[in-house]
């Protein structure tokens, strides 16, 4: 793919992940009759499902050395950009490096830190047989810059922490080259700050996280290339059991505490060519291809599943191997980190996972030893040319597990549990879905910013996701916000702390080229926000039904796992014409049950999310954008600046802000 103009690349992906991802989060059942086609893995060896290694941030430093290696995965060999690592282990002792396809999990208490060291030993060029444009924000043609992201954190956005705009330069890079500086627009001849290819961190984590998060590069224009080849990893910060006490809600009789599995997914598809003449297009389970995973009869499992690929939806489903349409119920404890706050929900249909969500939920062994499972990941009849992948087998085998639940059948003894404890410093789910506008211009930590309609206001919170061709020799296929390419030096939306407020996301991305529009992952760093309602055309409900069979109302599909009642509105609503060739669609309400840092924007979908501006660790400047990376490097992203409150007004969104202003005091810590 490497090999493809931008223009033929951007399509291929765009078709590949619309395809895929395109499906509907509402319900449908799946045919038996469908023939899908295969995925196309690496030769798989019969391997044992296996934990990733832990790196254990409460006992030490953690190093991470970026750069080129060659890794195997099922019986062959690849190039990719990995991490090397040290580490101390659960017993504090530090391991040597460690240089792997799946890098160590990070396990970190809350409240506690993490220190960690990234140096950069990538070669100059992803791939030396397409030179990287010569852009200033990251200035590739002379180094292949990198850095780190603490996906779902809420931390401090500032430079030796969680920040995305800084960029860490090669190694690899001539002396005699320019690197420039810190910052992009920190340009030679003489930048304000020398150029650094170590760059030590130390990221306070806040008592109120727990779950499974993850690290990864997001330099501009190179970050979906250095994941692709292999950069990324999990992070789990311990504390989960005290918002579901899993072990002690449910206690074995023998005493065993619950088995936790770490599943980390990664779409693989030899960025760098290591295999010219084929095109893979598959899963990886911590860097194992269908591994075998075991449980026993009866058992109840704890899967951390986390999406820490680049571009491709998972959809989630736990299948019997010898009866195709009986599916295996899952019960959903939390969403990226953030705990159901009613009770386990429990499925047996797809679990959507963009890239970059996560579900953390649990798992019971059937009834009897022998029967096997497979879990996929799973499409709708109405998208048949996307493969299901098989991204692991699991056996069902070993002496049955009983479990003290005062006589009450397993599964409703799951689904009656509720979090031993809320997160305080979040506003209450329900309470915020209907918390009303503020009045005036007095904004409080009880009421919802009313967002303007005025493009032109400071206040105006819609952000439209397309794609367009850039008028030059190369017909440059890019991805936009509201219309406009990112610009690591601009602020485009600016907020205060201690309010409220709401987003309306529009997906009216049907790119050139193509009749087939894309769907996009929407993400924003340091905050977590809720959904509250989704204008969707009707096809996405009712795939199979004309027009005059919408029925107008209809509460028994579920939206992402959440309940929802729609209404059918005969009026102009989508940005896209539906199937039928005119606008009109259905809005639907849904119901709250835990937050999100990652949702999926449906083709031709309108989205809207509240956002509370609550903690204050995060006053500075941070993104939101499309997690599908090809989408994010091509331009899909934009910046966002918090600030503490100012009486009486708010700054003025749009200006250019010198990225340096925010961090000169975290930056002297680094240098010195």
């Amino acid at each position: 793919m490497e090999r493809l103009s931008p223009f033929l690349r951007r399509l291929l992906i765009v078709v590949l992940v619309g395809l895929f991802s395109s499906v509907s989060v509402f319900i449908e059942e799946a045919s038996a009759d469908v023939t899908l086609p295969s995925p196309v893995c690496p030769k798989e060896n019969t391997e044992t499902f296996e934990n990733p290694q832990f790196a254990y941030a409460d006992k030490g430093g953690i190093t991470l050395d970026a750069t080129k290696s060659s890794f195997q995965l099922g019986s062959q060999t690849f190039d990719g950009y990995l991490y090397g690592s040290t580490y101390y282990d659960e017993n504090g002792k530090k391991q040597p490096l460690y240089t792997s396809y799946t890098p160590p999990t990070i396990r970190v208490s809350s409240g506690k830190s993490i220190d960690l060291t990234l140096t950069n030993d990538l070669p100059i060029s992803p791939n030396p047989q397409i030179p990287l444009p010569p852009t200033q924000q990251n200035l590739e043609n002379q180094s292949q810059d990198t850095n780190l992201h603490y996906h779902g954190f809420g931390v401090s956005p500032l430079l030796g922490s969680d920040d995305v705009v800084m960029h860490v330069h090669s190694n690899q890079t001539a002396n005699q080259q320019d690197k420039g500086g810190y910052y992009p627009g920190d340009a030679p001849p003489n930048p304000e700050y020398e150029p650094i290819t170590e760059y030590p961190m130390h990221v306070d984590i806040l008592e109120n996280h727990s779950g499974l998060f993850w690290y990864h590069p997001h330099v501009h224009t190179v970050s979906d290339t250095q994941i692709r080849a292999g950069m990324s990893g999990g992070i789990i910060v311990e504390g989960f059991d005290r918002y579901y006490p899993i072990s002690k809600n449910i206690p074995p009789d023998n005493g065993k505490p619950i088995t936790e599995q770490v599943m980390l997914f990664k779409d693989f598809n030899d960025v760098l060519k290591s295999d010219p003449n084929k095109t893979y297009n598959c899963f990886t389970l911590n860097g194992q291809v269908n591994p075998k995973m075991t449980i026993k009869p009866g058992e109840v499992q704890f899967w951390r599943i986390g999406n820490i690929g680049a571009d491709t939806y998972l959809n989630l489903q736990l299948l019997d191997s010898k009866d195709k349409q009986k599916q295996v119920p899952l019960y959903i404890l939390a969403r990226d980190s953030n705990n159901i706050t009613t009770h386990p929900i429990e499925t047996t249909g797809p679990i959507l996972v963009p890239p970059a969500s996560r579900v953390e939920l649990l798992v019971v062994g059937g009834d009897t030893a022998n029967e096997t499972y497979n879990l996929v990941s799973q499409l709708l009849p109405e998208f048949p040319q996307q493969p299901v992948y098989q991204l692991a087998t699991v056996q069902v085998e070993g002496n049955p597990v009983k479990y003290n639940t005062g006589g009450k059948a397993l599964d409703k003894f799951i689904t009656e549990q509720t979090p031993a404890k809320d997160d305080k410093t979040l506003p209450i789910l329900e309470e915020l879905a209907k918390m009303p506008y503020c009045k005036g211009s007095i904004y409080t930590k009880d009421c919802v910013i009313e967002p303007s309609t005025d493009k032109k206001s400071d206040l105006y919170r819609t952000f439209t996701f397309d794609s367009a061709i850039l008028n030059d020799p190369k017909q440059t296929v890019v991805s936009r916000i509201n219309a406009k390419l990112y610009d690591e030096n601009r602020i485009d939306t600016v907020a205060t702390l201690h309010t409220n407020e709401e987003w309306t996301l529009i997906n009216a991305d049907a790119p050139v080229g193509t009749s087939q529009p894309t769907p996009h992952a929407f993400h924003i760093h340091q905050l977590d926000f809720i959904v509250t309602d989704v204008t969707l055309p009707p096809e996405y409900l009712f795939p199979k039904k004309a027009k005059d069979q919408y029925p107008p109302v209809t509460n028994d599909k579920p939206y992402d796992n959440n309940a929802a009642t729609c209404i059918y509105q005969k009026k102009n609503l989508l940005p896209l014409p539906n199937k039928n060739g005119d606008y009109e669609g259905y809005v639907c309400k849904l119901t709250q049950n835990g937050y999100r840092d990652t949702i999926n924007l449906p083709l031709n979908s309108i989205t809207k999310i509240r956002i509370p501006f609550s903690n204050p660790s995060i006053t500075g400047t941070f993104v939101y954008h499309c997690h599908i990376l090809i989408d994010e490097d091509t331009g899909m992203m934009q910046n966002i600046k918090v600030i503490d409150p100012l009486p009486g007004k708010l700054l003025k969104a749009g200006t250019s802000t010198p990225p340096m202003s925010s961090v000169s005091s975290n930056l002297q810590r680094i240098v010195d």
